[in-house]
């Protein structure tokens, strides 16, 4: 599997402790426990383990897309200034490149 950076991890960490199933949430917990690993700069890319499992990822990219779909309806709100509205667009750009890299690893 492709290690993921720390920012990515805790990304998904954050978007998968959101998610409404105690299973979801214990199947990512799980597959963290047991890939502890994260991706250090000049360090392996790739922890030589395989592809992440079709359960994992699923729940992965679904917390991934729930939490786009928030930073969405927040950016078309009135109450967001440009300013805001940017830095939500780019938290929205990293979380679809996460996504990438997951469904790209997927098993």
């Amino acid at each position: 599997m492709i290690l993921l950076s720390v920012k990515a991890r805790r990304l998904l960490d954050s978007a998968v402790s959101q998610l409404s199933d105690p299973a979801d949430r214990r199947v990512w917990q799980g597959w963290v426990r047991r890939h502890p690993e994260v991706r250090e700069p000049d360090g392996p890319e790739n922890d030589a383990s395989g592809p992440m499992p079709p359960e994992v990822a699923n729940v992965a990219t679904t917390a991934l897309s729930k939490m786009a779909t928030s930073l969405r309806q927040q950016i078309r709100s009135p109450s967001i200034d440009e300013d805001e509205a940017l830095q939500l667009d780019n938290s929205l750009a990293f979380i679809r490149s996460v996504e990438e890299v997951i469904n790209r690893n997927a098993d």
